[in-house]
C-alpha cells in the first residue's frame, strides 16, 4: 500500500540552513513533530557526519537539495561546452558522496540552464543525458543506495532551466536508458 509522505524543502523558508549547522540543528528540531517526515536540504559543507546523526535523531528521511551546489557553483549539466559540463558532473559527485554520508536516499537535480544561444539546446539536451549516465554509473561504482530525482524547472519565467517545456522534458527522459 502506498503512502503519502509529507516533506518540507527547508532552504527555502529557513535559508540560514544552508549557511551553519547550528541553523541547521535549530530547524529540525523546531518541525520535529509537526507533521513532516522528510525534509529537502543543502546541509553546510563541513558537516556531514553531524548531519547524519542529527538526521537520525529526529528521525527524518531526507533528501539531499544538489541544486544548490550547482546553481551556486554556476555550472549546468547540460552545458554544451564539455569542460563546464565535466566540472558539473564533479560537483554533482561530490553531492552524491554528501548526500550518502547524511543518509539520504534521493538526491535532487535539475538540467540546468536553456543555452542563450537556442541553436544548442539539442547538444545541451544530450549533454545533460551524458550527466545523468555519469552520475548514475558513479553511485554504481560506490555502491551507494541513492536515487536521483529530476526536477524540471521553467524554461522562461524564473529559473531558465533547459528542461522546462515539458515536450522538451518527456523527450529527454525517454532518451535516457537508465532505469
Amino acid at each position: 500500500m502506498g503512502q503519502i509522505t509529507k516533506s518540507l524543502a527547508i532552504p527555502s523558508l529557513f535559508p540560514k540552513s544552508t549557511e551553519s549547522f547550528e541553523a541547521l540543528e535549530k530547524t529540525l528540531r523546531y518541525i520535529k513533530g509537526r507533521g513532516f517526515t522528510m525534509v529537502e536540504l543543502y546541509p553546510p559543507p563541513g558537516h556531514d557526519r553531524e548531519v547524519a546523526k542529527l538526521l537520525n535523531e529526529t528521525g527524518f528521511a531526507s533528501v539531499f537539495i544538489a541544486v544548490s551546489a550547482l546553481k551556486g557553483a554556476g555550472f549546468s549539466l547540460c552545458a554544451p561546452e564539455e569542460a563546464e559540463r565535466l566540472k558539473a558532473v564533479e560537483v554533482l559527485k561530490d553531492c552524491l558522496d554528501r548526500g550518502a554520508i547524511i543518509g539520504s536516499r534521493r538526491v535532487l537535480i535539475n538540467s540546468g540552464f536553456l543555452p542563450k544561444d537556442r541553436g544548442l539546446v539539442d547538444a545541451a539536451s544530450e549533454s545533460y543525458i551524458r550527466s545523468i549516465q555519469e552520475a548514475y554509473a558513479y553511485i554504481v561504482s560506490k555502491g551507494y543506495t541513492l536515487d536521483i530525482v529530476l526536477e524540471p524547472g521553467d524554461s522562461c519565467v524564473q529559473s531558465f532551466q533547459l528542461l522546462g517545456p515539458t515536450d522538451r522534458v518527456v523527450e529527454t527522459t525517454k532518451k535516457n536508458p537508465l532505469p
